[in-house]
């Protein structure tokens, strides 16, 4: 019993120990780990990282606007294709138009 004691006590300051020592300026950064990127990004650029959300915003616009751009124009085209027999099937093909270029 006093066995499982030691070695319960010995796991459990070995799990408080990090994987990774500091060095002496108490920073390691690994080449190839992008958690260290993400870290050493942080350490040279303190504070709201501004650029970072407007690229990420512009990206967002730009990838939405295609796919708003089609909806207006979606009556139009089934009508001038001639792919509804009826004009209340209009909305219904535009449906499987418009969820399909949502999808791919």
């Amino acid at each position: 019993m006093e066995e499982q004691g030691r070695n319960g006590r010995a796991a459990a300051a070995e799990s408080s120990v990090p994987l990774l020592e500091k060095k002496a300026d108490g920073v390691l950064y690994v080449e190839g780990c992008p958690g260290c990127a993400v870290d050493r990004r942080k350490a040279a650029n303190p504070g709201i990282p501004y650029g970072t959300f407007i690229y990420v915003w512009t990206v967002t616009l730009c990838t939405a606007l295609p796919i708003s751009s089609l909806f207006p124009f979606l009556y139009f085209m089934i009508r001038d294709l001639h792919i509804a027999k009826r004009t209340e099937d209009i909305g219904f093909y535009a449906g499987f138009v418009g969820e399909f270029r949502i999808k791919c």
